[in-house]
């Protein structure tokens, strides 16, 4: 059996030669994004927010506001943005810590006593030269014979001022200084 011989012609093509662009893997790089973090070191002039993570309500973190609550306290709020900006001035054996209020007054904060009690208190002029506590990574200041510290305790959402001896209570949460800063693992 014999088969018949065939031609096959191979004709130009006009298309161009497409060569599949080689696989590339896709980027995962995590965006970053800047979160509220407590220092553990500060420098006068240096803008802070000041805040707490109140633990008995759900670790939230809670800002100062600048405002007055309750006669005794500082307000506080969640949101970063309307916190006030604080800055530690330089003081004779520590710092001053001011903020300025939206109609431009500078305020400072400070501990006092009223008969038994120690408050937070805002004015026009400093009394507290706080200095900074590494241990705990918060602002202590004396108060007669007393050191102390701000903060919170119990389920309460406003800034006090409490005696430095129960600071390590279960339900007393200090008073950090906070900035923003980069992470890559967002909350």
């Amino acid at each position: 059996t014999s088969y018949p011989a065939r031609l096959y012609v191979m004709e130009e093509s006009s298309e161009p030669d497409v060569t599949e662009p080689e696989a590339t893997e896709p980027d995962v790089t995590e965006p970053s994004v800047e979160v509220p973090t407590y220092v553990t070191s500060v420098e006068a002039g240096k803008e802070y927010k000041l805040g707490f993570v109140q633990g008995s309500n759900g670790n939230v973190l809670m800002f100062f506001n600048g405002e007055v609550a309750n006669k005794y306290y500082g307000g506080s709020t969640e949101s970063w943005d309307d916190a006030v900006t604080v800055v530690l001035e330089t003081a004779n054996g520590g710092y001053y810590l001011s903020y300025t209020k939206a109609d431009g007054t500078k305020m400072y904060v400070n501990v006092v006593a009223s008969g038994t009690y120690t408050n937070f208190t805002m004015a026009e002029t400093a009394s507290s030269v706080y200095t900074f506590d590494t241990e705990y990574n918060t602002l202590v200041t004396n108060l007669g014979d007393k050191v102390c510290y701000l903060g919170t305790y119990n389920t309460y959402n406003t800034f006090s001022a409490s005696t430095y001896d129960k600071i390590s209570n279960a339900t007393s949460y200090p008073a950090r200084l906070y900035v923003m800063e980069e992470s890559s693992e967002p909350d």
